[in-house]
């Protein structure tokens, strides 16, 4: 993975968290908190592959 994807990716989780602390609704904090870990994996460089990406808890 380029330096420029692992930036985006870790760009992306920050915005995610962000979005998170900002939403009012439990379920779409929860949502972006998914997301947010998701990015992490992919700017370290290990992506989820073929698991899902959001379950329905």
């Amino acid at each position: 993975m380029s330096n420029l994807e692992s930036e985006y990716f870790e760009r992306r989780r920050r915005q995610a968290l962000e979005a998170a602390e900002r939403a009012d609704d439990p379920g779409i904090a929860a949502t972006h908190r998914q997301f947010a870990e998701l990015y992490g994996k992919a700017a370290a460089g290990t992506r989820p592959g073929t698991q899902p990406v959001l379950r329905a808890d």
